[in-house]
């Protein structure tokens, strides 16, 4: 039987989802001093991220041109109510392939415990893609035009853009081994929402019920590029990510001597 898509449908349908997978969700941007001086600090916006946990291992999962700088202390951590600085541990990794444009950035799970933050499990980035061409997506992050500069406050507000788009044909010069692009309906411009997540709804998965329910949502990527001729965002897909992580974190560990969650 299944249920009608309606718009109040699908107006519901994001809500739900916006419960279910924002909690992850984090801005990323550079700490740096107020103009003046001033000891205040103030966050230099780069772009979206999520909070992903594996084998006891939280990390920052982004696209590589988010984090991608000379200069690699960052504010992870603040949204609407403004940004305040979060400990990274030290390094970064990025996967080899520079199309996929991926990266992971090492945190420390008691400033996660600090911020009541619980990440994502790997666990749910190996949850079956289920790739079909007429899918909807729900994606949540912070484009820069939606940032407030507070100079006299020395803080930044971050306000989300979330939105439902479908999947849609992939322009051309890129891999679709790699990526695949969704619809952007939305006018404000997505500069600022690359690293963040993308979620199949799997509303074509519910042909059979009645009711649609935000658990079967599953993680199928990371905002890469705003195509802006066609205006899509191709995403980098999961199954890269989820190949991509181990090695990833076995490289930080290996190389920075990573022994537990806060070590």
């Amino acid at each position: 039987m299944g249920f009608t898509v309606t718009r109040d449908k699908m107006l519901e349908i994001g809500e739900q989802a916006r419960l279910r997978t924002d909690k992850y969700l984090t801005v990323i941007s550079d700490i740096v001093k107020a103009p003046g001086g001033d000891k205040k600090l103030e966050a230099k916006y780069r772009g979206t991220g999520c909070y992903v946990l594996f084998d006891g291992f939280p990390f920052v999962l982004t696209a590589k041109h988010v984090i991608d700088s000379n200069n690699v202390e960052y504010c992870v951590h603040g949204r609407e109510s403004g940004a305040k600085p979060f400990p990274f541990r030290s390094g970064w990794v990025s996967a080899q392939d520079v199309d996929a444009d991926v990266a992971v950035y090492g945190c420390f799970q008691q400033a996660l415990d600090d911020s009541g933050i619980v990440p994502l499990s790997y666990s749910e980035l190996m949850v079956p893609s289920f790739n079909f061409k007429d899918a909807f997506y729900y994606c949540n992050g912070f484009p820069g035009a939606n940032m407030l500069h507070l100079p006299f406050l020395g803080e930044s507000t971050f306000n989300g853009n979330p939105f439902i788009g479908k999947e849609t044909t992939l322009p051309s010069g890129y891999n679709e081994d790699i990526h695949f692009a969704v619809e952007y309906p939305c006018k404000t411009p997505p500069n600022g929402m690359s690293g963040s997540p993308i979620w199949n709804l799997r509303i074509h998965c519910m042909n059979k019920i009645e009711v649609w329910c935000p658990d079967v949502v599953s993680f199928a990527g990371v905002v890469h590029r705003w195509h802006q001729d066609t205006q899509k965002l191709i995403v980098t897909k999961v199954e890269f990510i989820r190949d991509f992580v181990p090695n990833g974190i076995l490289f930080l560990k290996e190389k920075y001597g990573w022994k537990n969650g806060n070590e």
